[in-house]
C-alpha cells in the first residue's frame, strides 16, 4: 500500500518580518532606477552679448555616469565655458569641451549620486544675433545618455536656446496716412532694446525702390529731415542693429506732405487774431500768441487728423485789446498733428483762427 503525504511550506514569523524589511529598504532603489530624468536646456532672451544657460534636470537619482552632447549654430553663438556645477559631481571628474559647434559633457563616479530636481549646470556662450537654438544630439547612440552601475537609465531632453530681443522700432511720427505733414519734419520712433543703432529709409513708393532719404548708424530716436516736395506722398521706415544682428525693417508708414500755399492756416472770414504758436513743433509746453481787436474772452480747442476732439482749454480771465501771449501745457496729447482752434468771444462777435500745430509726446 503506497503512503500519502501532504506537503506543507511553513513561512516562519522573523523570515517574514525580514523579507519584508528588506523589500522596503530596497523601494527608494527600485523606484529611482526606473525613473526617467528630465533634461532641460532653458530657453532665455536676450542682446547680443555673454549669456547663460542653466541645464536643469528632474528625478537626478543613482547616477554614476554622464554622457551629453549639446548642438549649437557657430554663427549665431560660441561656446565660451561652464559655471556652477552641482557640488555632488565633485565625487567624479567632469569633461566639459566645446568642439565642433557642439558642448560635450562627461562624468562618471564609482559612487552613484542623487540630487533630485535642480541645476546640474551652468552654460555660457557668446551670443551673436537672431534666435539660437541648442539642441541634443538624441539622435547619435550613447551621445545623450545617463547610468547607474548596472544599466542605462531612461532619459527625456528637451531643447532651448537664445531668442533675440532686438526687435523693431515702431514709428512715432508722422503717424501712417497722416496729412499735411510739414516739409522740414522730425521723425521720431520708439527706442529698442539693447541700445542699437538704427537706420531711416524714406521713399516715394511702398516698396522702397525709389529712396530719397537713407542715414545710418543713427544713435538717437529722432531724425531731421529737410526740404520734402509738397503735396507729395512718401513712406518710411526704421530698423535698428547691434553687433552682427539687425532687427526686420519697421512696418512702413504712409504720410502726405502739406500743399505750397501755406503751412498749417486754416482761417475763416473773421480771422484777424494772428494766431501763432512757439515751438512748433511742441513738447509738452508752448506758447499762444496772438491779437484781439477788442476785450474778449477765449477758449483752445485741439482737434486730432479725424476731427475728434482731445483737448480744450478755457481761461477764467478776460483779455485786453492787443497782443496777448499764454502758456499751455499739452503733455497730456500723444504724439501727432492737431488742430489747434482758438475762438475770441468779444460783444457782439466771435472770432475763429485755426492752426495745425505737431506734439511730440515723452
Amino acid at each position: 500500500m503506497l503512503n500519502s503525504y501532504n506537503t506543507n511550506i511553513i513561512i516562519r514569523p522573523n523570515s517574514y518580518k525580514k523579507t519584508i524589511a528588506i523589500f522596503i529598504l530596497l523601494l527608494p532603489y527600485v523606484l529611482s532606477s526606473t525613473q526617467t530624468i528630465t533634461t532641460t536646456t532653458e530657453t532665455i532672451t536676450s542682446c547680443p552679448g555673454t549669456v547663460t544657460i542653466p541645464i536643469n534636470v528632474t528625478n537626478f537619482n543613482n547616477v554614476a555616469s554622464i554622457s551629453l552632447t549639446l548642438e549649437y549654430s557657430g554663427v549665431m553663438m560660441d561656446y565660451i565655458g561652464f559655471k556652477n556645477p552641482h557640488p555632488q559631481l565633485s565625487s567624479g571628474p567632469l569633461l566639459i569641451n566645446g568642439i565642433n559647434d557642439k558642448v560635450i559633457i562627461s562624468w562618471f563616479s564609482l559612487t552613484p549620486i542623487n540630487i533630485g530636481s535642480t541645476t546640474l549646470l551652468e552654460l555660457e556662450f557668446d551670443y551673436f544675433k537672431d534666435d539660437a537654438s541648442l539642441s541634443w544630439d538624441t539622435a547619435t547612440s550613447g551621445n545623450c545618455q545617463y547610468s547607474n552601475s548596472l544599466s542605462n537609465i531612461p532619459a527625456l531632453f528637451i531643447d532651448g536656446g537664445v531668442n533675440s530681443l532686438l526687435t523693431h522700432p515702431d514709428l512715432l511720427f508722422p503717424q501712417d496716412q497722416s496729412t499735411e505733414v510739414p516739409l522740414n519734419s522730425i521723425f521720431k520712433w520708439s527706442e529698442s532694446d539693447c541700445y542699437p543703432s538704427y537706420r531711416i529709409q524714406v521713399s516715394k513708393d511702398s516698396v522702397f525702390s525709389d529712396i530719397i532719404i537713407a542715414a545710418t548708424g543713427l544713435s538717437d530716436t529722432a531724425y531731421t529731415i529737410n526740404n520734402l516736395d509738397s503735396n507729395t506722398v512718401y513712406f518710411w521706415r526704421v530698423n535698428a542693429s547691434i553687433s552682427q544682428q539687425t532687427s526686420p525693417w519697421s512696418q512702413a508708414t504712409k504720410f502726405s506732405t502739406i500743399g505750397p500755399v501755406g503751412i498749417f492756416e486754416h482761417n475763416n472770414q473773421n480771422s484777424i487774431l494772428n494766431l501763432s504758436i512757439s515751438p512748433n513743433p511742441i513738447q509738452d509746453q508752448g506758447s499762444i500768441m496772438f491779437d484781439l481787436p477788442e476785450p474778449a474772452k477765449i477758449s483752445l480747442l485741439f482737434h486730432d487728423i479725424s476731427g475728434r476732439q482731445v483737448y480744450e482749454y478755457f481761461p477764467n480771465n478776460k483779455y485786453d485789446k492787443g497782443s496777448q501771449m499764454l502758456t499751455i501745457n499739452l503733455s497730456e496729447l500723444p504724439t501727432g498733428i492737431f488742430t489747434c482752434e482758438l475762438k475770441a468771444y468779444c460783444n457782439n462777435q466771435i472770432y475763429i483762427q485755426r492752426k495745425k500745430i505737431i506734439v511730440f509726446s515723452d
